[in-house]
């Protein structure tokens, strides 16, 4: 059995997680296939993420776009992610950015919170299995799950974790943006689309 060496043990032990997000996966293929969490095709945003969130000030859901899929987590909480399979026949490997987390429950066996697995990629089965797993929001950041079969995420399978908004912004590890990194989006922008 695979077990942590250090730190063994979820965050939170067995108790109940502060959230609980559900994501079900699938597939849908109207003459162009597209892969959706929740019902939700990933598209990239025009200006990143992390820039809205410090210079625009996102700091909630309602703030981005549905296309980006974005969901805010606030500081110091335990996350669980209920992750469905779908029923395509594929394993998909999902990997989340900034954390590495513990897979609490796998698609077979019991939960095990005393010594779980740490990972920052989880195979998700075929048949609709679910796999749930478990991190701390101890790291603030835009953080994206996304399948890691490249194609499935160019067609859409990923959600994006804005952790702690408020926290990139200022304190102890607020993220600093140079006028010269900001310079870049509108240099990009009028660039002609066969450049971009």
């Amino acid at each position: 059995m695979l077990a942590p060496l250090i730190n063994p043990g979820a965050p939170g032990g067995s108790a109940p997680a502060d959230r609980t997000i559900d994501l079900q996966f699938g597939q849908d293929d109207d003459g162009q296939t597209e892969w959706k969490i929740n019902g939700i095709r990933y598209e990239s945003p025009v200006i990143p993420t992390l820039l809205d969130i410090i210079n625009n000030g996102y700091s909630t859901e309602a703030n981005f776009n549905i296309s980006e899929h974005t969901y805010v987590l606030a500081r110091d909480q335990i996350v669980d992610l209920v992750i469905h399979g779908s029923a395509d026949g594929h394993v998909h490997p999902f990997h989340l950015h900034g954390h590495a987390f513990d897979v609490v429950q796998s698609q077979s066996g019991p939960a095990n919170y005393v010594n779980p697995p740490r990972r920052d990629v989880v195979g998700v089965g075929s048949g609709g299995g679910t796999v749930i797993v478990r991190f701390k929001t101890d790291n603030p950041g835009p953080w994206f799950l996304h399948c890691h079969i490249d194609w499935h995420l160019e067609a859409g399978l990923a959600v994006v974790f804005a952790e702690a908004p408020s926290d990139q912004r200022s304190g102890p590890q607020a993220q600093i943006i140079k006028q010269t990194w900001l310079d870049l989006c509108p240099i990009y922008q009028a660039l002609p689309p066969s450049k971009q």
